[in-house]
């Protein structure tokens, strides 16, 4: 039997619809921001909602677009790392600082026919799935607290 994953959907007031359709169509949470707090205050909402789930839980901003199976092909990906981050999604354009670094990755990945790169750290929230332990771990020290007062 495959493991159970969870999905949440986080969103601005002003995509309401568009992040509903989203949640909809994977049967996800919806976290909406009606106050304005920003994109950091409702990822904090979802990665707290998920440390409290028994399960592991992908967290979508609500413009990811998914592809079709996406529920299949999230399985087999947190399957093969299930002691990861794993971020479902690249852009090409977003983050500008990074994309040198994706870059070298990607012609490195295709040298070597490989279906993933690695990073150091998540670089873009559009879509992820974080061991909610470990943030609930910096929650308790701390850290994720500092961080957030400090942007």
């Amino acid at each position: 039997m495959a493991e159970e994953i969870k999905f949440v959907v986080v969103g601005h007031h002003s995509r309401y619809k568009q992040a509903l359709c989203l949640a909809e169509s994977l049967g996800a949470v919806l976290l909406i921001d009606s106050g304005d707090h920003g994109a950091n205050w409702n990822h904090r909402r979802a990665l707290e909602w998920a440390a409290e789930q028994s399960c592991r839980v992908v967290v979508l901003e609500d413009d990811a677009l998914p592809m079709p199976d996406f529920h299949v092909a999230v399985a087999e990906w947190l399957a093969c790392f299930p002691d990861n981050l794993v971020s479902f999604y690249l852009g090409t354009g977003r983050p500008p600082q990074y994309q040198m670094q994706i870059a070298e990755r990607l012609i490195i990945a295709d040298k070597s026919r490989a279906d993933l790169i690695t990073m150091p750290r998540l670089i873009h929230g559009v879509c992820y799935s974080v061991l909610c332990n470990i943030c609930h771990a910096c929650w308790q020290d701390g850290i994720a607290a500092r961080q957030q007062t400090m942007q």
